[in-house]
Parts: structure tokens; C-alpha cells; sequence
């Protein structure tokens, strides 16, 4: 158990009790087992449920949510689901097999009876009274039994007895048994490649006798502690064998074939194969000494490894963009290099590498690690991601500091126009405004400490020097979290700018208004308070036109954008029907600009709801731009104008069968929707409803019934 004091933050030391006792990381999630027993989870997406907070959601959490109460004494965590040792109990959750099907919480696997677990990529073993048990993706035998293509679904025995430590790679499951080392799936190994199946599944062989402590499995490759040496074999593309030699230097090897010549061999230690279109693939099909004494632990997953040896920490691998921990002006590094010098009595290799240093916790980033105060190893760069409120000088801004593959940016709020910010380093220290090569002025932002964040501005001449202040207003950064698509960081981002904008009120009667934003540029439609279903209508309308405004400061913030044109207006209001038609006219940059009909919702207010018409076809295919049956199909091409042989149109109508689709006053009106270069061929169909009651369903006959005899006008509330 492990119980950590530390925190550095700008240089000062602060005592902060770390209740940490081990972590995991899949591919976007993380957990923390706590000296408590608790188990923490938090990641940027929960798809598949392996945040375990009992929701799916793409959006994850951004904030450790508690799973496990307490009792936990064991968590591992695959790329998309997480385990957990409770008393004896194993208990399981996200995209691996659990009774039930697919868990969204913990739900227990094992009763009793377990003393280890570890996770593959997308399979777990167990040890349960001494025999080793498997379940999950089997495509290589992982599993040690089932179908490959269905995997393992529940829990199967793959060594009876005597197993003291296992580990789970990708391909590949290893147990050592009685001090022995046992491994089955693709191991790598020359006596067990990738072309030799067993029926059902690969048997377990060994490849130690004796002496074996620990071993740890990454995707096609496996390392092994042997009387405190460490020997690895399998995959060594990106050089996480440890061998000194990887696919870029077979590349180089004098052995290496001419040319378009499909071909093994030999390259130091690894044996290669050529392709013969330019594709190299290597590997060490024995194990061979990586570090020759002193090893206490080892962590290894997808293509990277990391071990500990008389309290040093040493990496290899994989190592893009310093993800190792290690600076290098080659991304691979392919032998043992020394990172840590001493005092090093944990690691764990993940979505992030981590390692516990003299009781504090250490995160690669970058090319370096660096403290952090947070047990799901955040980087600094991370712990500055958020939207931020607060000032330049005297000056207020709101700023979003965003993932690498989003766009950062901040905005005065005396003008609300966005200025786009670039990280520098990648830890998210300094940031530069405008073109990395020519910035405006840069800013200086130390660790956050707690919802505060501290830093300073300076112009680009470094003459002139402001305070930055800045109070967390949203977290950001996550999997569908950044700044620019719909969700809590983007409305809070923008709350000022919606909030700043002059209403007018461009048309109104006794049914609803025209509300413009502006100069026009952005207008919708409001009904009165007095119109049944007018709450929810007019609440759909005001998040509309929040994120439009939203788009177009983003817009008007583009090198050659700023035109900027959306309209919300009634299209079709009948009884308790209403047909919402959105059209614009914008461009932000691009090879031309781009306008028409965007869209048409459709309303009952009678329920307060938005209504897909598609749902009234039989055989229908749904969404933007719903896919009409083909018999419908051939009766709109049987209806269209465009399709004539004169018409220049004819073969793209022909070829359409997808259409936007809203009702009208006699019938459903089916909209071609064309490419920018062929909008001129559109059209509107319209089809009588009473040639339509063969093709609908019965949720779009009662739909029609209320349309072609509509109840009395509006009532009043």
C-alpha cells in the first residue's frame, strides 16, 4: 500500500496526502484504487460503460466519480472496460463479457475465491484458488478457449492450479505456475507463431522453467522477470522489445531484400519479414536479456515498457511526442534508457505512464515527467484544460484551453471576438497568440490550484507585462468536450456573447414574433406564451440561436470568413402541426461559400415535441436526408419536374433517393438536397396524402388523420 505526501506547484512544495494505493488506464478512461479500498474513476469517453458510473455517454467524466465504495484491493483496466478485486469477489464493468451482458456498473463476475487479475486489451484472467481462468477476445487464443471471432464469453480455466502472478496483453496471456512461466495466445515465440492454431485456442507453453517473479504483456510483445533479470520477445516495430534494433532500423539493414521483393530476414537479434510493398514488420521470436539484474517490477502496454531496477526507472518503446517520458529527436526509443534515477517503487504503463518517486507521483508528458497531485496522472498540460473566466490586466476575458486536435482561443468581452491561442511545448506552460511564427503576445500560466489559474501576459516585444486571473467555468479537453461542439464547455464559453446580445423584434401577431441578433445576421422565430406547446418550442429556439451565435464569432474570427447568415421562420402552421424551415448563407473560409436550405423541423405542439416524419414511412431509412423505399422512390421520380431528358438534372434526381421531408397543408413534401454545385437542380415534391396511406405507418396515419382534419385554431392557455 502505498501512502504518498507531495504536491509542487510554480516551484513552491506543498504537503498534499495522496490516498492512492495503485492506478489503471485504458484507452480513455482511468481509475485510482485508494488506500481506502475505493475505487475512482474519471476519462474523456464512457461508450462503452468503463467509467462504471452507470450511464453510457461519449462525454465521459472530466471529475473522479466513486465506483467502488470500498473493499477493493486489486484494479486493472482494458482499453474499454475496467475489473476490480472486492474481498474474494471479482467485479467487472464496460465492454467485457459480464452476466447480464454489457455492464455500466460493477457487476460481479467471480464470487469468491480470487487473488489476482489482469487486463488485456480486451480480454481478463483471473486467478481463483490457485487455477488461472480467461474470458474475452479471443482472436489469437488470448482467451485459451471459445470461438475467436466471438470470444470467451464467460470465465474458463486455462491452467488448473499452482498460479501465483498472470498477465494480459493484446494477442497474448501468460501465468507463472509454481515459479514456472506459461503462455498461450500469440506469443511470438518461434514454437507458437501466428500460423499455428489449436483447435479451439493456442495451449498454454513454457517458456521458463524456473525463477520466474513477474511478467507484464503489451499488445504483440511480453516481458519476463527471471531471477532478477528481465527477458522480453514478441513484436518490436516500435522497439518495445528492448533489443537496441526496431522496424526503422531493419529499414537500414544490409539484410534487408532489394525492393519489391517479399522476403525474412534476420536483423541482429529480430527476425523481419518484407513485404514486398514497402511494408517491414519485426520481431524477437525468443526471449532474449534486457536488463541484466536487479529488476523489481516491469509494466508493459500496446507497444511501450517500462521496469524498475535497483529503484531506477527505465522506458522503452514507442515514444511519440515524448509519451515515454523521454526526450528524443527519434519518436522510438529501442533499449532500456534510464529516466529516473532512484526511489522509484511503482509504475504503471497506460494511456499515460506513471510513476510513484520518493513518495510523490510522476506522469509523462512530453518528454519529460512531472508532478502532479492527481492519482489519474493528469499532465500539466491537462490540468490547464477548461474554460476560463476571469482577467488580463483590468481587462475580462473568457478563455478555452483545449486538447491539441481542438482549436484553443479567448475573447475580450468588450468585443467578443475570438483570438486563437497555440500551446508551444505541449505541457500547456506557454501559450502564444496568433501564428506560432509570428504570435501577438504569449502567455505564462502556472498550475492550477484548485478552480484557480494564475499566469502572466506580455506583448511580443516582451515590454509590457499584465496579471493573468482566471476562474474554472467549465472542464474541457475531454472525448466531444471541446469549446466548438455542442455540450457544457461551449454554452459556458459562450454565455457571455449570447448573454450581450440586442434583441429586435423584426415581425410579430397574435401567434409569434421574429427575433433578430446581429444586424439581422442570425434571426428565429418565437411563439406567444398563449400557443399551447410554446415552452418547449421556444426553449428548442433559444439554444439554436445561442449556438449560433456562438458559430459565428468562430465565424468572424476565420482569415477569410465573417459572412455569416442563419434564419429560423415558419414554414407550415396547421392546427397543432408546425413546420420550422432553416436556411443561410455562410462562408468562413474555403473554396466557395455555401448556402440554401439547411434544414426543416416539425413540430406537435400538442405534446411539445419535435416530430422525425420519417418515422410515418414504411421501410424508411431516417435522419437528415431520410432514404425512401424504392417502391415510394419510383412514385417521387414518377412526380418530379427536374428528371425530364431536356433537363441538365435528370440523372442526378434519378440516382436520389434521399430527400428532407416535412408536411404540408395537402400532402408530404419530399426536398431533394444536392451538393452545392447542383443545388440548382432541387425541388420540392409534394405527394397528396391519400396516395401515401399504402406506404405509411400507423404512427404516420394518425399523424395525417390530424393534419387533413386539423382540431379548431390554437386553443388559449
Amino acid at each position: 500500500m502505498l501512502a504518498l505526501l507531495f504536491a509542487m506547484h510554480c516551484g513552491t512544495t506543498h504537503a498534499v496526502a495522496l490516498d492512492l494505493q495503485q492506478f489503471a488506464s485504458g484507452a480513455f478512461h482511468r481509475c485510482a484504487l485508494t488506500t481506502g479500498g475505493a475505487v475512482q474513476c474519471l476519462g474523456e469517453s464512457n461508450d462503452f460503460g468503463q467509467i462504471g458510473n452507470g450511464r453510457l455517454s461519449p462525454d465521459g467524466s472530466d471529475r473522479p466519480v466513486t465506483i467502488i465504495a470500498s473493499g477493493a484491493t486489486k484494479l486493472v483496466a482494458g482499453n474499454f472496460f475496467t475489473c476490480a478485486i472486492v474481498g474474494a469477489a471479482l467485479d467487472c464493468w464496460g465492454n467485457i463479457p459480464v452476466p447480464g451482458g454489457q455492464g455500466k456498473k460493477p457487476t460481479q463476475v467471480i464470487a469468491t475465491g480470487v487473488t489476482d487479475v489482469a487486463a488485456g486489451e480486451g480480454h481478463v484472467c483471473a486467478i481463483v484458488r490457485g487455477a488461472v481462468q480467461c474470458w474475452g477476445a479471443n482472436f489469437t487464443g488470448q482467451s485459451g478457449h471459445g470461438e475467436y471471432l466471438t470470444g470467451q464469453k464467460t470465465p474458463w480455466t486455462v491452467i488448473e492450479s499452482g498460479a501465483s502472478a498472470i498477465a494480459a496483453g493484446g494477442e497474448q496471456s501468460c501465468a507463472i505456475v509454481d515459479g514456472a512461466l506459461w503462455c498461450w495466445g500469440r506469443t511470438g515465440l518461434e514454437r507458437n507463431s501466428m500460423d499455428v492454431a489449436f483447435g479451439g485456442g493456442r495451449p498454454p507453453i513454457r517458456v521458463f522453467a524456473t525463477g520466474a517473479s513477474g511478467v507484464a504483456a503489451g499488445t504483440s510483445h511480453t516481458c519476463a522477470i527471471v531471477d532478477g533479470a528481465l527477458w522480453c520477445w514478441g513484436d518490436n516495430s516500435r522497439g518495445q522489445v528492448g533489443v537496441g534494433v526496431s522496424v526503422e532500423h531493419a529499414r537500414r539493414s544490409a539484410n534487408m531484400p532489394p525492393a519489391n521483393t517479399a522476403a525474412r530476414f534476420v536483423d541482429g537479434e529480430q527476425h523481419c519479414f518484407s513485404s514486398g510493398t514497402g511494408e517491414v514488420k519485426c520481431g524477437v521470436d525468443h526471449p532474449v536479456q534486457v536488463i541484466a539484474s536487479g529488476v523489481t517490477a516491469v509494466s508493459a502496454r500496446f507497444n511501450q515498457t517500462c521496469a524498475i531496477a535497483y529503484g531506477a526507472l527505465q522506458c522503452w518503446g514507442a515514444n511519440a511526442r515524448g509519451r515515454l517520458g523521454i526526450a528524443s529527436a527519434d519518436a522510438d526509443v529501442v533499449k532500456p534508457t534510464a529516466i529516473i534515477a532512484g526511489g522509484v517503487s511503482y509504475v504503471a504503463v497506460g494511456n499515460s505512464i506513471c510513476a510513484v518517486v520518493d513518495g510523490a507521483l510522476r506522469c509523462a508528458d512530453n518528454g519529460a515527467f512531472n508532478s502532479t497531485d492527481s492519482p489519474f496522472g493528469l499532465s500539466d498540460r491537462e490540468a490547464r484544460l477548461g474554460v476560463w473566466r476571469g482577467t488580463i490586466g483590468d481587462e475580462m476575458i473568457m478563455a478555452c484551453l483545449e486538447r491539441a486536435s481542438y482549436e484553443s482561443s479567448y475573447y475580450y468581452l468588450r468585443h467578443k471576438f475570438g483570438i486563437a491561442l497555440t500551446d508551444t511545448n505541449g505541457h500547456g506552460e506557454v501559450w502564444v497568440e496568433g501564428d506560432d511564427d509570428k504570435p501577438r503576445a504569449s502567455w505564462k500560466l502556472q498550475l492550477p490550484r484548485g478552480n484557480r489559474l494564475d499566469g502572466e501576459w506580455s506583448n511580443a516585444e516582451g515590454t509590457r507585462k499584465l496579471p493573468i486571473r482566471l476562474t474554472l467555468a467549465a472542464r474541457a479537453g475531454g472525448n466531444g468536450q471541446g469549446c466548438g461542439l455542442d455540450g457544457a464547455p461551449k454554452v459556458a464559453f459562450n454565455a457571455p456573447r449570447v448573454a450581450a446580445q440586442k434583441l429586435t423584434v423584426m415581425a410579430s401577431n397574435n401567434r409569434y414574433r421574429v427575433v433578430s441578433a446581429l444586424d439581422g445576421r442570425i434571426s428565429m422565430v418565437m411563439l406567444k406564451d398563449t400557443i399551447n406547446g410554446a415552452a418547449p418550442f421556444n426553449m428548442a429556439m433559444r439554444n439554436w440561436f445561442r449556438d449560433q451565435v456562438a458559430d459565428y464569432y468562430w465565424c468572424a474570427a476565420q482569415p477569410r470568413g465573417g459572412h455569416f447568415y442563419k434564419e429560423r421562420e415558419i414554414l407550415f402552421h396547421s392546427g397543432s402541426w408546425l413546420v420550422v424551415q432553416e436556411s443561410y448563407e455562410v462562408y468562413c473560409g474555403g473554396a466557395y461559400p455555401s448556402g440554401g436550405i439547411a434544414d426543416f423541423e416539425t413540430w406537435n405542439l400538442a405534446t411539445g415535441k419535435r416530430v422525425a416524419p420519417w418515422s410515418w414511412i414504411r421501410d424508411s431509412k431516417g435522419g437528415y436526408g431520410g432514404t425512401a423505399p424504392d417502391n415510394l422512390n419510383a412514385l417521387l421520380l414518377a412526380n418530379a419536374t427536374r428528371n425530364k431528358e431536356e433537363d441538365g438534372c435528370k440523372d442526378s434526381v434519378n440516382s436520389n433517393n434521399s430527400y428532407l421531408l416535412r408536411p404540408g397543408e395537402r400532402g408530404l413534401i419530399f426536398s431533394t438536397s444536392f451538393a452545392h454545385v447542383i443545388q440548382a437542380c432541387n425541388e420540392d415534391i409534394e405527394l397528396p396524402y391519400s396516395k401515401l396511406m399504402p406506404f405509411l405507418t400507423r404512427e404516420g396515419k394518425s399523424a395525417v388523420d390530424s393534419l387533413v382534419k386539423p382540431p379548431p385554431p390554437e386553443s388559449r392557455k
